[in-house]
């Protein structure tokens, strides 16, 4: 597990970098690690971000900037708890799919839950109701899961 603050997978509207102060400003670094994981055989590698108001999921693949290719990592990503979320800069029909992303979730608060054992890992994104209220009802928006020497998350 690498857990870090800003989102690894590429993140790019043609060749348009959407944000150079996560990984995509850095792309030589971000290959390297890619393919290091990659050339040291390390498997199950799961990459935790937060710090960005969105919630998601995604595969890393080498070459690092494409949405095929061999998987070597898999991306979570927290949505925001209380602050902002990125909908209110973007829209919340602002449409990620296009960039290989397995789930996005743009508007919702709330938190990722994982459930880790030697076989898999799950990933629940559970939302909020409301941030105005200090008791919120909440769901489960998503479940990823990540099985133990299989590339690729899968969304359940």
């Amino acid at each position: 597990m690498l857990a870090q603050q800003t989102v690894m997978k590429a993140l790019l509207i043609g060749d348009v970098v959407l944000n150079v102060d996560q990984w995509d400003g850095y792309p030589a670094a971000r290959a390297r690690l890619l393919q290091d994981i990659a050339d040291l055989g390390v498997q199950n590698v799961v990459v935790l971000t937060g710090d960005i108001h969105v919630a998601g999921a995604a595969d890393l693949r080498l070459p690092d900037a494409g949405t095929t290719g061999t998987v070597v990592a898999h991306e979570l990503v927290g949505p925001a708890i209380s602050s902002e979320s990125l909908a209110a800069a973007v829209g919340a029909s602002f449409d990620l799919s296009a960039m290989g992303l397995a789930y996005s979730n743009l508007a919702d608060h709330g938190y990722v839950r994982a459930t880790v054992t030697p076989e898999r890992w799950r990933a629940e994104w559970v939302m909020v109701d409301t941030i105005a209220e200090a008791t919120s009802g909440a769901r489960i928006d998503a479940t990823a899961e990540i099985v133990a020497g299989t590339p690729g998350l899968r969304m359940l």
